[in-house]
């Protein structure tokens, strides 16, 4: 990514970003609230265009594909949501099995989801089982609990057979446990299968934690890009100060 702006009206929700991500690497996009970690992963993700600048995956410039290009390159990489976007009312199995549709026709994804074959049902439950919840293939996605829907959304984004993983505050509505017990999945996942792991983050503890490098980002920019371990204290305090126009800004 290089020089990278996005902006949805008048707002700025990116400016001038750079900065580059290796094979493998597992990081973390920390930040307050609006300061464009989200945006940046929808980049990173090919579901935003860059309104400025360059993003290049795999060495490929995401502005001269072509749709089917692009389409191809966005089945690689994995997205869990913060929101998850699971069909609460399909099976997990179903679920699962969605993480299929960037790479087949609607007819052909549609045909797997409701009769799959028994070769894509042992994928599920080995993905299932590797995630810790193959006992739940066949249940309602509703009736699981945050941090097993969490997994099923892990699961799904394996099915992808990713060369990447984006999640966007993957553990933000769980309890300080359950969040250690996914991020610890994630990058264990990520470590074995020498994925490429991004994470937007809130909880500077938890991203001190899992991820060797941080990315600290503030209204749309750039604010430190370094080792986890060379970033100090200050530095983290100081990137969630209100500044005196944010603080009228909120009323306070």
């Amino acid at each position: 990514m290089h020089e990278v702006s996005v902006h949805y009206g008048h707002v700025m929700a990116l400016q001038d970003l750079s900065f580059e991500i290796a094979p493998g690497e597992i990081i973390a996009l920390v930040g307050p609230s609006g300061s464009g970690k989200t945006t940046a992963l929808r980049v990173l993700g090919t579901a935003v265009r860059a309104q400025k600048g360059c993003v290049r995956i795999q060495d490929q410039p995401v502005s001269e594909l072509s749709s089917k290009e692009l389409r191809k390159l966005r089945a690689k990489i994995g997205f869990v949501h913060q929101d998850l976007r699971l069909v609460p009312n399909l099976r997990v199995v179903q679920n699962v099995l969605a993480g299929e549709l960037g790479r087949l026709s609607y007819l052909s994804s549609l045909r797997s989801m409701l009769l799959p074959s028994k070769e894509r049902i042992r994928r599920v439950y080995g993905l299932l089982d590797r995630v810790g919840i193959a006992e739940k293939i066949y249940q309602r996605t509703d009736e699981l609990s945050g941090g097993q829907r969490q997994r099923v959304a892990i699961a799904r984004v394996l099915y992808q057979d990713p060369i990447a993983i984006l999640a966007d505050e993957p553990v933000s509505s769980l309890d300080p446990s359950r969040s250690r017990d996914i991020l610890r999945l994630l990058t264990d996942i990520a470590g074995e299968d020498k994925l490429t792991l991004v994470l937007s983050m809130h909880d500077l503890e938890l991203a001190r934690e899992f991820c060797p490098r941080l990315i600290g980002l503030r209204e749309g920019r750039i604010m430190f890009d370094q080792a986890t371990k060379d970033v100090p204290k200050e530095t983290f305090d100081a990137l969630y100060e209100l500044n005196e126009r944010e603080i009228i800004e909120d009323g306070s």
